[in-house]
């Protein structure tokens, strides 16, 4: 198996751990809205497993413990949404800039992120073309602006939510 789907699922621990272990090849996952597991499992699965595609948007355990060892596990990471995980904040962005140099698309909509964390991720983040920062009210408008022009000929979702 190198693909799964199981959004919106109450997928537990051992569940994440099952399918780290019988699934070693596993390499895209969509685990969006999936709220019964938490870091400790996916850290577990994205030691094993060559995660190259990985959606967790929505999913409410997951924290910065958990996105920035995925940062340092899986440098063939190509595509990471973590919208709307609240617990997702700085020290992701961060470690995705530093550890992430195959990162095409980055979705961090509705997280808590700072102006140093994007100019670091767009500096890092030679492979980048989709950025989607919409709801992230912490970024200044001169930075959102040069994530505007930076982005130009790549994919950027920027739209504040007031």
């Amino acid at each position: 198996l190198v693909s799964l789907s199981v959004e919106n699922c109450s997928f537990t621990n051992s569940v994440i751990f099952a399918l780290a272990k019988e699934c070693p090849q596993l390499s895209e996952l969509n685990m969006a809205r999936c709220w019964n597991f938490a870091d400790k499992a996916m850290i577990q699965l994205a030691d094993t497993c060559p995660l190259r595609v990985l959606n967790m948007s929505c999913c409410a355990k997951i924290t910065d413990t958990c996105v920035v060892a995925i940062a340092r596990l899986c440098p063939q990471l190509q595509v990471l949404n973590v919208s709307n995980c609240q617990e997702v904040a700085d020290s992701s962005v961060m470690a995705l800039a530093t550890h992430s140099q195959q990162l095409q698309e980055l979705y961090v909509a509705g997280l808590t992120i700072c102006d140093e964390c994007v100019l670091t991720l767009l500096q890092n983040s030679t492979t980048l073309r989709v950025l989607d920062i919409t709801g992230c009210w912490r970024l200044t408008p001169p930075v959102s602006a040069l994530v505007k022009v930076t982005m130009a000929g790549g994919q950027l979702s920027s739209e504040r939510k007031e």
